[in-house]
């Protein structure tokens, strides 16, 4: 049956979501954070640690080559990426695949008038596995609405879409705080920054709510707050919101009682003019002097680029995460690929995870 685009997209926002985006059970479209449940969560995570463990000695590393054997990924970037970009295709390298990376769209055939649907079917006849990351939503569902219903199909990953969401991201930071905290029920999370445009705050909280009795505190600008949208599904998974709109304050009052602070930047590429030249304001920055708020066991945690919220004096704090996060994001994503492919489990067993 054939689905008009209109009709398509809406399904990923709505209660068709796990529908559109599971295949026989598994992941086929990873667009949305909200797709995840807490026992794929779970799993996802120790299917991640036996990734870990298996790339550690040599048998294990042939092990894990075997997952993509001569199958290609192709990892088309269309926004500038460091870290997701560089971790996604040392994924791909650990599980025995090739990986091609596209950053250029104007050396594709879309300069020619090439339409998105007709590219994802060439995409899909020459690879076996698509990661995108494009600053358009709408760019992101004509692609995977085409892999849906053309003649041509394979999985489908976004690395980051717009302001909307970064699910991979939400994954290796979920991975990190269970690795770190053993549990997350019951746990207080502080998100700074700009929380209403920054997709990997987004992405968090979408899957901290799948946890039991989570508290959430946004931190944020006025104009920067978290939408309506967001926190009325938060809500509704039982989570307690609160909105802040300075730092020092809520630390002051309640810092002993945070598990967590994930920090992030203000997201001045989406803004014009002088706006775009400004750093996060000091009520958003974690100054130093914040440590005295804090238990030592606080994590802390930042998806990077950061430029002056975080200070750097924070990195010898015994719950400084953000390298953590860093090499984790290899594992999360290797974990998310081999779900894909229908590998995760034999890893898990290898490993007696």
């Amino acid at each position: 049956m054939q689905i008009d685009l209109d009709t398509f997209s809406a399904m990923f926002d709505g209660p068709d979501l796990r529908e559109v985006s599971f295949l026989g059970g598994r992941p086929r479209f990873v667009l949305r954070s909200s797709m995840f449940e807490r026992d794929e969560l779970e799993s996802l995570c120790a299917t991640a640690r036996a990734i870990r463990s298996l790339d550690a000695h040599e048998q294990g590393a042939r092990l894990l080559e075997r997952v993509l054997h001569r199958k290609r990924v192709l990892h088309l970037f269309a926004q500038p990426s460091t870290r997701t970009c560089e971790s996604f295709a040392t994924a791909t390298a650990r599980l025995g695949g090739s990986a091609r990376v596209l950053q250029d769209l104007s050396a594709t055939s879309f300069v020619k008038g090439e339409t998105i649907r007709d590219t994802a079917q060439v995409w899909a006849a020459s690879f076996d596995l698509l990661v995108l990351r494009h600053p358009d939503d709408r760019f992101v569902l004509q692609c995977a609405h085409s892999l849906a219903l053309g003649p041509h199909t394979m999985p489908m990953i976004s690395a980051g879409t717009g302001t909307l969401e970064h699910p991979t991201q939400g994954l290796l930071d979920v991975f990190t705080l269970l690795d770190s905290l053993g549990s997350l029920d019951g746990r207080s999370v502080a998100i700074v920054g700009d929380t209403s445009r920054n997709r990997c705050a987004r992405s968090l909280a979408t899957l901290l709510s799948r946890f039991e009795q989570i508290r959430i505190a946004f931190v944020s600008p006025p104009e920067f707050e978290p939408e309506q949208a967001l926190l009325e599904s938060l809500t509704a998974r039982g989570v307690r919101v609160e909105l802040h709109h300075h730092l020092g304050p809520l630390l002051a009052a309640h810092g002993e009682s945070l598990d967590a602070i994930y920090v992030t930047r203000l997201q001045q590429e989406w803004d014009e003019g002088e706006a775009a030249l400004l750093g996060t304001s000091p009520g958003l920055v974690l100054d130093p002097g914040y440590r005295r708020f804090l238990r030592p066991s606080c994590r802390i945690l930042h998806p990077l680029p950061r430029v002056n919220e975080l200070p750097t004096e924070w990195d010898d704090h015994p719950g400084f995460l953000i390298w953590d996060q860093v090499r984790n994001g290899i594992w999360a994503r290797a974990a998310l690929i081999a779900t894909l492919v229908g590998a995760d489990a034999g890893l898990r067993e290898a490993t007696g995870a």
